[in-house]
């Protein structure tokens, strides 16, 4: 007998309501699976690392899992919305994530006498 995925055919911001209110892993694990992609080539078209690009979606999905508070907007968006958000947090790890280099980078030649 086959086990059948319910959240295969539900929208994004309908397996985001699956899973905070009702504690879906399958809607999220479907989630993920449709973002992973999408994910990974903005994180890594910004950062141009594959180890970080894929630090920063780790990131993206934590942070996605802990707004809880957005089941309750779930219900009013549509699937062009939630990847919105979802794309918009990647982009902005991402964007962390250089500036933390940057920052790195400079700290170290001040330290060490170099620039």
């Amino acid at each position: 007998m086959a086990i059948i995925d319910k959240s295969i055919g539900l929208g994004a911001a309908q397996l985001l309501v699956n899973f905070y209110d009702k504690h879906d892993e399958e809607a999220l694990t479907e989630f993920f699976i449709r973002f992973k992609d999408i994910t990974f080539k903005i994180a890594y078209s910004i950062v141009g690392n594959q180890a970080d690009a894929d630090d920063i979606m780790q990131q993206s999905f934590i942070q996605i899992i802990k707004k809880q508070s957005i089941c309750k907007e779930a219900y009013h968006l549509d699937d062009a919305k939630v990847k919105s958000w979802v794309l918009s947090i990647v982009y902005n790890f991402a964007r962390m994530h250089l500036r933390s280099q940057k920052t790195k980078r400079e700290y170290l030649q001040k330290v060490h006498g170099l620039g």
